[in-house]
């Protein structure tokens, strides 16, 4: 096992003093040591990135944590310290090799002073599936982290190869949520993952216009194509479909029943998905990252994020369509930008003025909200 290691110094731990009122008198209770089960997680950033050879793990705290530990492990809720594959400062990375195959690898991050965290690489690298990633591992505003391994995000399923099949049924998924149309569900089913349900949840219904445009590219009507997509107004129709997607009757009704499965642990881990896993699939993934307080600017950065996973599908795209539509017509569609997902967070501010009413218009009340985070939050 080779690694580098980057270490920081430490400071001692602040012990916490709980003071009670009882009849009236002031009384002093025992002191509290914060521990390891009590702390908060000192991580502020802390990232994976599968190589060539292993993994980089790279890790963020205050000096206050002290050393920092790294273990290896294919049991998220269960790492372990049987494999200690590196150790740092406060401040630090690893590179890490010699991990013998599996489905998933994950790191916990164990400091000397605070609670450990545990992480992985967001993506699968499912080579039929590249866009099947794990919403997990994002750190909110208020210090806490998004757990991995309970929310993935995907394109369609349909792709799905006996052997990405394989690794998907190690990881325990339990539901899989097919936010797609109920004419892209039928001609292009789900591969079933053995141990999971399948539900669809049709977001947008039956779009009039998604049968005009398929029309129109695949009989390479150009005039049609221009009046449809031209001038600006393929870009327009995403930002109009963000817009839709928050405010939208159906999206409403639809991402109503989604996050109604979610808030049930019992329904975790859970993949959702549509056909490029961006659009529908990114306003779900970033609604749920808001709703557990992810900043907004890590929330844009996961939605963009699509555009380098499914690059080399799209590139295959628009080589196979070349001569029947103009590229310059074509890859605002596939791809996912800023401004589609600034049209949906603009949507929220001026439909419900916050986005905890935004949450209650989808059935996720205060106690929900709450639920959520308990279940989907560490530390």
């Amino acid at each position: 096992m080779r690694y580098v290691p980057v270490v920081r110094s430490r400071r001692l731990i602040l012990i916490l003093v709980l003071l009670a009122l009882t009849l009236g008198v002031l009384t002093t209770a025992p002191a509290v040591a914060a521990g390891k089960d009590t702390a908060a997680i000192p991580f502020t950033a802390a990232t994976v990135t599968q190589t060539a050879d292993g993994y980089d793990v790279a890790w963020k705290a205050p000096s206050s944590a002290g050393a920092v530990k790294v273990y290896a492990g294919t049991d998220p809720t269960d790492v372990g310290t049987a494999d200690e594959v590196g150790s740092g400062k406060s401040t630090g990375s690893v590179h890490v090799t010699g991990l013998e195959p599996a489905p998933r690898w994950y790191f916990e991050l164990d400091p000397a002073k605070g609670r450990s965290l545990v992480t992985a690489d967001h993506s699968l690298h499912l080579e039929s599936v590249p866009n099947f990633r794990d919403i997990g591992g994002y750190r909110t505003s208020d210090g806490k982290w998004v757990k991995v391994a309970e929310l993935y995000r995907s394109d369609g399923l349909d792709t799905l190869s006996d052997a990405d099949n394989a690794t998907l049924q190690a990881l325990g998924i339990k539901l899989v949520c097919d936010l797609r149309t109920d004419t892209e569900r039928s001609s292009k089913p789900d591969k079933e993952i053995p141990g999971s349900s399948n539900e669809a949840i049709n977001i947008i219904g039956e779009d009039p216009l998604v049968a005009q445009l398929t029309a129109a590219i695949t009989g390479g009507d150009k005039a049609a194509q221009q009046e449809l997509l031209g001038n600006g107004k393929a870009e327009q129709l995403l930002v109009d479909g963000g817009r839709s997607l928050v405010s939208g009757t159906i999206p409403l009704a639809q991402y109503k029943v989604f996050f109604s499965r979610i808030e049930d642990p019992d329904n975790l881990p859970t993949v959702m998905h549509c056909s490029a896993g961006k659009d529908r699939t990114g306003w779900a993934s970033a609604a749920i990252l808001t709703a557990l307080g992810v900043p907004k600017s890590t929330v844009m950065q996961d939605y963009l994020v699509s555009n380098d996973y499914l690059k080399a599908k799209n590139d295959k795209t628009l080589s196979q369509t070349a001569a029947l539509i103009d590229r310059s017509l074509i890859e605002p569609v596939l791809s996912v930008r800023k401004e589609y997902l600034d049209a949906s967070f603009s949507e929220v501010k001026a439909k419900y003025k916050t986005f905890d009413k935004y949450l209650a218009a989808v059935g996720v009340t205060k106690a929900a909200k709450q639920k959520l985070q308990a279940e989907l939050l560490a530390g």
